[in-house]
């Protein structure tokens, strides 16, 4: 069974959206397509390029919002992680810790 979602996607503009065809798809297109895909739209407009680096949250606010019943200890061990990562491939990634 087809959900409603899709009868608002023309088959056209999806294969358009697939192929880099269109370059700014309609946002009532990339929240459908994402209803159907079960990819939350926010992934499609940073994909989109509508959201920019600097309009997305830092890691520790994402991951409280993300993933709130995580204890303290693992927002922690997450930071760490990642600050590691940043070290060892020479990203210069500025966090609230070092502003």
């Amino acid at each position: 069974m087809r959900s409603p979602v899709v009868h608002h996607l023309d088959q056209g503009t999806v294969s358009r959206i697939e192929h880099a065809q269109i370059d700014q798809p309609r946002v009532d297109s990339l929240i459908a397509l994402g209803l159907v895909l079960s990819i939350p739209a926010s992934d499609l407009f940073i994909l989109a390029h509508w959201l920019r680096a600097d309009d997305l949250p830092d890691l520790a606010p994402y991951m409280h919002a993300k993933y709130p019943k995580l204890p303290e200890s693992a927002y922690q061990e997450i930071g760490e992680f990642f600050t590691g990562l940043w070290r060892r491939y020479r990203v210069n990634v500025s966090t609230p810790e070092e502003t």
